[in-house]
């Protein structure tokens, strides 16, 4: 196992990591206030590239500690939502397009995650290829947040 840690305990860490997620899921939203939300979705996007970095490359020790901040990943959906909802250039008349066209890109993305994911595995970039992908979404990801602030 590349990590250090068997797949019986990678597996409990992974579970541990959606229950991280479920609470974050209700927390962090509610702190994203109006005048701090994009401000908060930035550093949940960082927490996450900083997180996937440390499982690809991070020593065993650090691995736990980071799987457990992967699970911030779940308040991502409705913290985009929100601030997409909320930016100046959707109105009442293309609110529905945008949510659309959100939605459209996020299926897209859950559909070619997990076949990239595995292209990824099967090679001989194995899977910190994978999450060094995974970690360029972010980027990307990232840096259209900044522009559109």
């Amino acid at each position: 196992v590349h990590s250090g840690l068997s797949g019986g305990a990678a597996s409990k860490w992974a579970a541990v990591s959606l229950g991280v997620g479920i609470v974050a899921r209700l927390a962090v939203p509610g702190l994203a206030r109006p005048e701090r939300r994009s401000a908060v979705l930035h550093g949940v996007m960082l927490a996450l590239g900083a997180a996937l970095a440390l499982m690809a490359f991070g020593p065993t020790g650090l691995q736990v500690p980071a799987a457990l901040v992967i699970g911030l990943r779940s308040t991502l959906n409705s913290l985009v939502i929100v601030v997409l909802m909320e930016a100046e250039e959707v109105t009442p008349a293309n609110a529905g397009l945008a949510y659309g066209l959100w939605f459209s890109a996020v299926e897209i993305g859950g559909a070619a995650g997990p076949p990239v994911v595995g292209a990824f595995g099967d090679s001989h970039l194995g899977y910190p290829g994978a999450l060094v992908a995974m970690t360029a979404v972010l980027a990307i990801m990232i840096a259209v947040l900044a522009r559109a602030r």
